[in-house]
């Protein structure tokens, strides 16, 4: 649970860091909302995840797509987080909740996989890994701040029925790479698939295309969206191919990504207060 977390704190920083790499006028509004975002207290995150992915087993073609989506209200003081997340896998459907405390010294973590009628416990507790990380804010935003002059600002479009300006941009496959060595990426899917990774895991990954909505009244970022797919078409077989090592299974097994897209759409800015899933039976 807690190399999945720091994989996913990852992926939400480095969506929000994209969002401060530009320059000119572009610069001056994130700049402007990066600041307001910072002081708020609550907000709403829908989030919509596709996945294209086949997989070939002896031969045999198997249909592996997969679809996320669902919504996260997250609250800063009592620190609070609650997600409901809808996955279809290959045609089946789960309901994933998840409900998040903050202590002094860590989270307390509450997830249920059938729709709130059971629940599962986890602690997360702080310790020195995230210190001794060499991903802080500052040098994960250097390092994607190179990716300035290719934002682009290409017209406005709604957004929560607001109007909002996007703005194109891309990560370059190297900007990446350095940013997922900075946030030990490597070290944290070893640690969670217990597999030995190359140091070259992350030489080919492809760029990202980025798309970043700012609201023109409110001056908030209330959209991104990133096309993962050349990141996925060359690190999933690789991780699959470890994984299928590990556990000394000898048949083929060949598996092919073809498209990844994260759509990130923020609202209810200072709006959402989160509380206990009524079926959560804690004191």
């Amino acid at each position: 649970m807690k190399k999945a977390k720091r994989i996913l704190v990852f992926a939400i920083l480095a969506a929000m860091l994209l969002s401060l790499c530009s320059c000119g006028m572009f610069r001056t509004h994130v700049a402007k909302a990066a600041i307001k975002m910072s002081k708020l207290d609550s907000l709403h995150a829908d989030v919509e995840m596709q996945i294209g992915m086949g997989i070939s087993v002896l031969g045999q073609d198997v249909n592996a797509d997969a679809a996320i989506t669902g919504g996260a209200d997250i609250q800063r003081d009592p620190e609070r987080v609650y997600v409901n997340m809808n996955a279809e896998v290959a045609g089946f459907e789960q309901n994933m909740l998840l409900y998040a405390v903050g202590r002094d010294d860590g989270f307390d973590v509450y997830s249920s996989a059938d729709s709130g009628d059971s629940w599962t416990k986890d602690s997360i507790e702080n310790d020195d890994s995230s210190k001794n990380s060499k991903a802080d804010g500052k040098s994960l935003f250097l390092l994607l701040s190179d990716s300035a002059a290719s934002f682009k600002e290409y017209g406005k479009e709604k957004v929560n029925g607001s109007d909002a300006i996007r703005y194109n941009g891309k990560i370059t496959s190297d900007e990446l790479k350095q940013a997922l060595e900075l946030a030990d990426v490597k070290q944290s899917l070893e640690e969670s698939l217990d597999v030995e990774l190359d140091d070259d895991v992350f030489e080919y990954l492809g760029d990202v295309p980025v798309s970043i909505w700012i609201d023109v009244k409110s001056g908030m970022i209330v959209r991104v969206e990133m096309d993962m797919s050349d990141v996925m078409q060359g690190l999933v077989p690789v991780l699959v191919d470890k994984a299928m090592e590990k556990a000394d299974i000898g048949i083929g097994v060949n598996t092919k990504v073809y498209e990844v897209t994260v759509s990130i759409t923020l609202s209810e800015f200072d709006a959402v207060q989160v509380t206990k899933p009524t079926t959560l039976n804690i004191g």
